[in-house]
């Protein structure tokens, strides 16, 4: 097991090449990551803390219903949004011509986008079998074209690490959907009151993202973005795979199971990406230009890598552990017992997202290196993959679809890092053996849980807060106990930070 010292993803020193863009320093990175916890905690917290007030006054039928609604135009969002925002991110001097261009050309794509959705609307409400859909379909295509604008002005603060400015457009914009949301649902407004929010919070973000940039379009020219539009088109392509793949299963739910159901998996589905964005976000954000920053060194980018692989799954490893543990407590504590069907599907789902920082900082360095090309051949051989495990599943049933959404997650962390090994010479073997360490605080925390569960008969809010402060300390103490490589990592890297921060 390889034993490195703490490594800043940066370093402060004169390390860049003739002509090149600095690497951010670590002062910088630190900085700005903790503006960037912020924006991720107020705006993924705050719409969490929303839902959990609105599956009290919802059914899931409700949840079903927009979720179905939403397919289209989340895709729509997605496709425009991430080849814009990734060509940007990888591009550091970027001309205000190219970024102008770009805006528009997103702009447009969306008026075309929701247009189609909007006349679409009625044979999607055929296909699902849902009179009540369109409607709320041609409200979710609204968002499309509000969201546009905000494209150029959020690749620009986050390629420039200004996550405090973000951070206060989230909070504006998470607190205006939230009061429509909320206040709509004790009307009596149902599934509306999801559109009711959704539009209130990309009018705002929108916005806010647009001043707090200080950046507005000026002129077009379609050759100034012919670069950014050649790599963007395949980020744009491998978005929408992955757009088809997560909504296509949203569909297949819908058509063969209702609305209802479509609500109890996609809670459960929604609460583990919560907490895994929470974990994995930030990591996620940082990652793609600093490692842009630092394309042209393989060595520095092996050990950001291994460091930033190291502190995310120390953390994202025992909490998707410990939420499958108790999956069946937090779906009664937070949603009630008409949520209970989504808990064993929370526990499979779960354990799925174990490994997710593999998947998501192999993908992230494969995408800040610029191929694009690649990127979309292995986006297509994970979803083709994917999609057919879940087709079969869903013949026999949810907890199987939650299974074969597991098998696909595991499918793509194999498939992700063969491109790493070929990019860094990092494979997958170093990499989990990097992570080896794991294994005996993770093997703590399951056994103190069990036990406590097995021996002791409380109410759920208390059972769910021991559990919890009893996992997190066992699986920390037995960890820094053992030393533990990860461990001491992430004792060494919170000195480094905190004196970078002074």
């Amino acid at each position: 097991m390889s034993d490195h010292p703490s490594i800043p993803l940066t370093t402060t020193g004169n390390s860049t090449r003739p002509g090149q863009v600095p690497s951010p320093t670590l002062r910088t990175v630190v900085r700005s990551s903790g503006w960037s916890a912020v924006d991720l905690l107020v705006r993924t917290g705050g719409q969490f803390v929303i839902t959990v007030i609105l599956a009290r006054l919802l059914d899931p039928r409700d949840f079903g219903l927009w979720a179905m609604a939403m397919i289209l135009s989340i895709m729509a969002t997605t496709l425009i949004a991430t080849g814009i925002s990734t060509s940007l991110l990888r591009n550091h001097n970027s001309t205000a011509e190219e970024e102008s261009t770009l805006m528009w050309l997103g702009c447009l794509a969306s008026i075309v986008l929701a247009g189609a959705i909007y006349l679409l609307a009625d044979p999607i409400s055929s296909f699902f079998g849902q009179g009540s859909l369109s409607h709320l379909i041609a409200l979710a295509a609204c968002t499309v074209i509000i969201a546009a604008p905000s494209t150029v002005p959020t690749a620009i603060l986050t390629r420039e690490l200004r996550f405090g400015k973000m951070a206060i457009v989230s909070i504006l914009s998470v607190m205006a959907g939230g009061v429509i949301g909320i206040g709509m649902a004790r009307a009596g407004r149902g599934a509306e009151a999801f559109a009711g929010m959704a539009i209130a919070m990309a009018l705002v973000q929108t916005t806010g993202l647009l001043i707090a940039a200080r950046w507005w379009p000026r002129g077009f020219r379609l050759s100034a973005a012919r670069e950014a539009l050649h790599f963007g088109k395949w980020m744009s392509m491998s978005a929408g795979l992955e757009m088809a793949y997560t909504q296509g299963t949203t569909a297949l739910l819908g058509r063969i199971y209702g609305a209802g159901d479509v609500g109890l998996f996609g809670r459960a589905y929604s609460l583990q990406q919560t907490v895994q964005t929470l974990i994995s976000g930030l990591v996620g954000r940082m990652a793609m230009p600093v490692f842009a920053a630092n394309g042209h060194d393989r060595d520095r980018m092996r050990r950001g890598m291994e460091l930033a692989l190291r502190l995310t799954m120390l953390i994202n490893l025992p909490a998707m552990i410990g939420l499958a543990l108790v999956a069946d407590l937090i779906i009664d504590v937070l949603y009630g017992s008409k949520w209970a069907s989504a808990a064993p599907l929370l526990s499979i789902i779960a354990i799925g997202g174990a490994l997710f920082p593999l998947n998501l900082l192999n993908v992230q360095l494969l995408a800040a290196t610029g191929h694009g090309r690649a990127f979309f051949r292995l986006e297509l051989l994970k979803k083709t993959f994917g999609f057919t495990a879940i087709a079969i599943a869903s013949q026999i049933g949810l907890l199987y679809m939650a299974g074969a959404l597991t098998l696909a997650s595991l499918f793509s962390v194999y498939a992700n890092s063969r491109q790493t090994d070929a990019l860094i010479g990092y494979p997958l073997v170093r990499q989990l053996r990097d992570l080896s360490d794991l294994l005996m605080p993770i093997f703590a925390l399951v056994a103190s849980v069990l036990l406590l569960r097995s021996f002791t008969t409380m109410q759920p809010v208390t059972e769910l807060i021991a559990c919890v402060i009893l996992g997190a300390a066992t699986y920390f103490a037995v960890g820094f106990i053992a030393r533990a490589t990860s461990f001491k990592n992430l004792e060494s890297s919170v000195l480094t930070a905190l004196r970078a921060a002074s």
